[in-house]
């Protein structure tokens, strides 16, 4: 079956399994009337295995709508918890499971336990998506079992009071069930509750598909109960057990598609974050992304005792190249610098990024006065490279050029932080500009004299 659901399409899972359902529906049919040996066991295990397929869809179907804020998934998770609850409350009533039943404990009123099984996910659904506003996940969960709890264990305090539907029939009768007529109810109730579910929710999710193919097989088990009247045969064995790989289909169904889900939401997740942290125009880091991890870098620097640069860099009479070429011209100009920036700049741990207009940044980690000061003049060499024309900058022959500052600290003895160092840096830049721009200002830290400040 896995192997099955992994090669079909994905849109043709639902109507394949409806129409694998109707196919196994004629098939064990035409063998409702031969005999099978009776297992006393087989029918705990049925339960057991439908009680684990609802519980972990009720969990599925919770978490996706917490995540999604989706009302209908609240409502489907509710009526498969209470599925599962009656389930067990039925399967620990069973002699073969207990020495002694635990809920009703009497062979005529256990029949209001199965009845209350096949109508409780329906008629919960139907409720809880029909309240005026939808309820909370504590809400729901304290709504669902508060219904099962009143339903099961009032049945041994009304015993007496609940009609007696049989004297003769037990659990390993079926019959039971057709002779008081409650399977009519049943699947009277069933069908109603598809269809009004079925115009009800709206956007038809994965989630809400599945159940109401769970409600289609109700309806259908009902019908088979109507036409059989009879347990422990082999159309009855067959029926069960495809119920059984049904459910298990629908569970793989849905985990298959939730994994897909997840991964696509954390691609999108992941997408979403680059484009946090990348400036868009140069596909360098943003100032955002800067400024976040910076003082991070900042203290791994401080604890290992190493030196930090830190480099300011900005395009020279960048707005007069915007007046004279347009500010297109201007966007595809900075796109130029950021690739070039990056191909220069951004190695060995280096954190590049775009403050904003024609402003850039660089943090250097692991450095030196020399190495810093070489940095600078690379990328000043790399910006001149692009040969990008620009008539009103003098300074760098007419071509685009760029003027730094830069700046090496130690962290662990300056007293500045990032924002004091890039403000050095900053007017080491200016100094870079009013020297005649197209060149690179690099010093240490102490080195900054109060003539530099007359300077500026």
């Amino acid at each position: 079956m896995d192997m099955f659901l992994k090669l079909a399409p994905k849109r043709l899972h639902t109507p394949l399994l409806i129409l694998f359902t109707l196919a196994v529906f004629i098939f064990a049919g035409s063998y409702r009337s031969e005999s099978a040996p009776v297992n006393f066991y087989f029918m705990p295990v049925f339960l057991a295995v439908c009680v684990l397929c609802d519980i972990i869809i009720t969990t599925i179907a919770f978490s996706h709508s917490r995540a999604f804020n989706n009302r209908q998934t609240y409502a489907i998770g509710g009526a498969y918890l209470a599925s599962a609850i009656l389930a067990a409350f039925i399967i620990a009533d069973y002699p073969t499971a207990l020495a002694v039943g635990a809920t009703f404990n009497y062979d005529s009123n256990s029949i209001w336990l199965w009845f209350l099984l096949e109508i409780s996910a329906p008629i919960c659904a139907a409720i809880l998506i029909s309240l005026p506003q939808s309820l909370s996940l504590r809400r729901t969960v304290a709504f669902v079992l508060l219904g099962c709890l009143l339903a099961s264990f009032i049945g041994p305090l009304i015993s007496r009071f609940i009609p007696l539907l049989t004297e003769t029939c037990n659990h390993y009768h079926c019959e039971l069930t057709i002779r008081t007529g409650l399977v009519y109810i049943s699947g009277l109730v069933n069908f109603l509750c598809l269809t009004f579910l079925w115009f009800k929710l709206k956007n038809k999710g994965l989630i809400e598909q599945c159940f109401l193919f769970t409600l289609f097989l109700l309806v259908l088990d009902d019908a088979f109960s109507l036409s059989w009247q009879a347990r422990y045969t082999v159309g009855w064995y067959t029926w069960k057990i495809m119920i059984m790989l049904l459910k298990l289909a629908m569970l793989m169904i849905v985990l298959l598609r939730m994994m897909d889900d997840y991964k696509l939401i954390d691609e999108n997740n992941r997408r979403h974050y680059r484009q946090s942290i990348t400036d868009d125009l140069t596909g360098l880091h943003n100032r955002r992304y800067f400024a976040q991890n910076t003082p991070a870098l900042w203290e791994e620097n401080k604890v290992s005792g190493q030196h930090i640069g830190l480099i300011m860099l900005d395009v020279d009479k960048f707005k007069k190249y915007n007046d004279h070429y347009g500010h297109l011209a201007g966007d595809r100009c900075l796109a130029k610098i950021g690739h070039a920036l990056d191909l220069s700049g951004n190695r060995d741990g280096n954190l590049v990024a775009r403050m904003g207009g024609e402003e850039f940044a660089m943090f250097i980690p692991s450095t030196d006065k020399q190495q810093l000061a070489q940095l600078c003049e690379r990328v000043r060499l790399a910006i001149a490279e692009l040969k990008i024309p620009h008539v009103g900058n003098p300074e760098g022959d007419h071509y685009v050029s760029m003027s730094i500052g830069a700046v090496l600290v130690d962290p662990s003895q300056t007293n500045l932080d990032i924002s004091g160092t890039m403000n050095l840096a900053d007017k080491m830049l200016y100094l870079a500009k009013k020297h005649g721009r197209n060149q690179s200002k690099t010093i240490s830290e102490g080195e900054f004299t109060p003539q530099m400040s007359e300077q500026l």
